[in-house]
């Protein structure tokens, strides 16, 4: 279980992080919670330096109406 400041959440089973790489991988089944609603996925991949997450394979993400801002 991985939290983050302004309700992120990430749950997995195994998760690699490569600190040289910058990068975060994991093959198995992942769930979360962003600002904007809750999401699960069979695998994830992410370049910490880019700050972009991949979800993959049946990817749901559920968002909750009147969580945006402006």
């Amino acid at each position: 279980l991985l939290r983050a400041d302004g309700g992120y959440r990430l749950d997995a089973e195994t998760v690699t992080i490569d600190l040289k790489r910058r990068t975060v991988t994991t093959d198995d089944p992942v769930s979360g919670r962003l600002p904007m609603g809750d999401f699960h996925a069979n695998a994830m991949s992410g370049d910490l330096a880019g700050r972009r997450t991949r979800l993959e394979g049946d990817v749901h993400l559920r968002i909750n109406g009147g969580s945006g801002k402006g």
